[in-house]
């Protein structure tokens, strides 16, 4: 019975070590579901991975955007000369 609940505590710990304040939703469903700590790492990573591809995107964008415009100015450029 000892060994149980010293392994349900550093369960628990385990998971809010994960969770650091910061995913209180996954942190509850993850106590109260029984998950192990890898379990509940691999969630938290999940919910932070689509942040991270946000910031890229917008990356992207502004890169496509910056090409274009140097394009255009190429063009311009081009079209001042030949006249």
């Amino acid at each position: 019975m000892r060994i149980e609940a010293a392994a349900e505590s550093k369960r628990i710990a385990g998971i809010r070590k994960v969770c650091a304040g910061k995913h209180p939703e996954i942190e509850a469903r993850a106590i109260e579901e029984g998950w192990s700590v890898t379990k509940t790492e691999l969630a938290v990573l999940r919910i932070e991975r689509p942040i991270r591809k946000q910031r890229n995107e917008l990356r992207s964008q502004f890169g496509f955007i910056h090409l274009v415009y140097s394009a255009d100015l190429r063009h311009s450029n081009l079209a001042t000369e030949a006249m």
